[in-house]
């Protein structure tokens, strides 16, 4: 299961200055899409910079407001990118991991960690 989350509910990010709302370079504004990818980059700069507790925390809140049961995320690792998204695991209560998508708007995707693996074992199946 998939359920996305906006901007807003990386709350920890929210509380660094914004460098996505800068304008940069005089009175020009941003491509759309352009802007997205600098959302993005700047939601994962923010990610990466921050101490493991503050991401977990980050990533609590996400896997949370994505209306899944998580008590504590007990650790958080970056995995590279996959379908052009950032993309990080998070394991909760020393059992159950989360993929986490930084999307182009710097949103979070959440789905859970035994989904991908099911899908990953139905494309290995059907040989695609």
């Amino acid at each position: 299961m998939r359920r996305i989350i906006s901007t807003m509910m990386l709350a920890a990010i929210a509380t660094l200055p914004p460098l996505a709302a800068c304008n940069r370079g005089g009175s020009q504004t941003q491509p759309p899409t352009q802007a997205a990818a600098d959302a993005q980059r700047d939601a994962q700069a923010r990610l990466a910079a921050m101490p493991e507790a503050e991401r977990n925390a980050v990533f609590i809140r996400a896997i949370r407001d994505a209306g899944f049961d998580c008590q504590h995320v007990d650790s958080s690792s970056y995995q590279g990118v996959s379908a052009r998204s950032p993309t990080w695991v998070a394991t909760c209560d020393k059992a159950s991991n989360w993929v986490i998508l930084i999307g182009s708007n710097g949103s979070a995707q959440v789905i859970k960690g035994s989904d991908v693996e099911a899908a990953q074992a139905r494309k290995a199946q059907t040989g695609r």
